[in-house]
């Protein structure tokens, strides 16, 4: 049975509080399309994967679950993930502000 794309992970974006994302939160919604950047050269963790939105840093993925999706960055497969906002409570503390979901891509012909 084809998939258009696997789930691979679920969290929460992690350091909001110390980036630009109070600017752009409240123009958010569930659904948009985020982009995962790996910063390998991050001096607290050099498996650091901010996410995106457009030129705007929101925070990381969880360093708990960044080591394995770090490396597939790392080799060149970011084509590879798509990552989606599945929820947003702005009345939580900003570490539990924006839920997002990390997806496998399909790359199997249908």
């Amino acid at each position: 049975m084809y998939e258009p794309s696997k789930h691979y992970a679920t969290f929460n974006i992690r350091g909001m509080q110390f980036s630009e994302s109070a600017l752009v939160v409240g123009s958010l919604k569930v659904g948009d399309k985020l982009k995962l950047v790996p910063e390998f050269d991050n001096p607290f963790d050099s498996q650091a994967i901010a996410v995106y939105t457009g030129k705007t840093r929101l925070g990381y993925v969880p360093r708990e679950m960044n080591e394995l999706l770090s490396m597939f960055l790392y080799y060149g497969y970011e084509d590879a993930f798509t990552c989606r906002i599945l929820a947003i409570n702005l009345i939580e503390h900003p570490a539990k502000q924006i839920t997002a979901a990390i997806y496998i891509k399909d790359a199997r012909k249908k």
